[in-house]
């Protein structure tokens, strides 16, 4: 009876581990993958910095205001590209416009040939509450706000 019982106690300890591992191999698979879209995807977000347009960007059309949007373009992919397994091109970030009233950026993130993108809810994610951006020497003030996501054909992009 003791034979038999450890026999059975033996299964179930390898079936829970299996189990176990099974489970964790695909949450770690979830997580990994969670930053990336395949759907073809543009998104667009606004971010806020606390600065003198000016002083920190120069007027538009300057070479100031020219090296302040490459600045951003790589400060965002360099945030962007940090901790996932899809990497961005400066060519997949497009600033749409650089408003007065501190610094406020309109930004689209398009995909890459292949259709593949950031998560928009990676993107969210990555970019909630005050970030540094390092090489503009700025931080945000808040999340990035007015995310939203449009889907086009492959070829439209």
């Amino acid at each position: 009876m003791k034979r038999e019982y450890l026999h059975y106690l033996l299964i179930f300890f390898i079936i829970y581990f299996l189990l176990f591992t099974i489970k964790e191999k695909r949450i770690e698979g979830i997580e990994n993958n969670a930053a990336i879209s395949d759907k073809n995807e543009r998104i667009t977000g606004t971010l806020f910095f606390n600065a003198d347009i000016i002083q920190s960007a120069g007027i538009e059309g300057s070479v100031k205001r020219k090296k302040f949007r490459q600045d951003f373009k790589d400060d965002l992919i360099n945030l962007l590209n940090k901790d996932t397994n899809i990497i961005l091109l400066n060519d997949q970030i497009k600033i749409k416009k650089i408003y007065y009233g501190s610094i406020i950026i309109d930004f689209e993130i398009y995909p890459d040939s292949s259709g593949n993108s950031i998560e928009k809810d990676y993107l969210v994610k990555l970019l909630t509450g005050k970030k540094f951006f390092p090489t503009i020497k700025l931080h945000t003030t808040e999340s990035v706000k007015d995310v939203m996501t449009t889907s086009w054909p492959l070829w439209f992009f």
